[in-house]
């Protein structure tokens, strides 16, 4: 299965210490270029916590054996449901890691599966 995680579920995966349950799934992580570009400008200019969750979040990714993507659309939100129709069209089994409630039913609706952090201490599949 291909894990596709959007910004800020990257960084509650860092602010919450889930990343390595993310991992112990064994499915292929797909970090697309859009993402990491928006966690870098929050590193650099959102708020204080904001920025030192982003930080993590791309050092820790930085160190995982993840698959990096070029984003198809210039909106982070679209490039992610553009890239997880492509990667089901094409036969692959595909999630996206999400805390975005609007992105998660518009997914949902197009039969693409969601993980969500559940109560700051878990994964959540649907």
């Amino acid at each position: 299965m291909k894990v596709i995680i959007d910004t800020n579920f990257a960084m509650y995966l860092a602010k919450f210490k889930l990343i390595e349950e993310l991992r112990k799934e064994g499915s292929e992580i797909i970090l697309l270029d859009s993402v990491e570009k928006e966690l870098r400008k929050i590193s650099e200019r959102g708020k204080r916590e904001d920025r030192e969750n982003a930080s993590l979040a791309l050092a820790l990714l930085g160190r995982m054996n993840l698959k990096r993507e070029k984003a198809t659309a210039a909106n982070v939100d679209r490039s992610i449901v553009q890239f997880a129709k492509k990667e089901k069209e094409g036969g692959n089994q595909v999630t996206v890691g999400t805390m975005d409630k609007a992105l998660s039913a518009r997914l949902k609706k197009d039969g693409i599966g969601v993980i969500i952090i559940r109560r700051e201490k878990s994964l959540q599949w649907s």
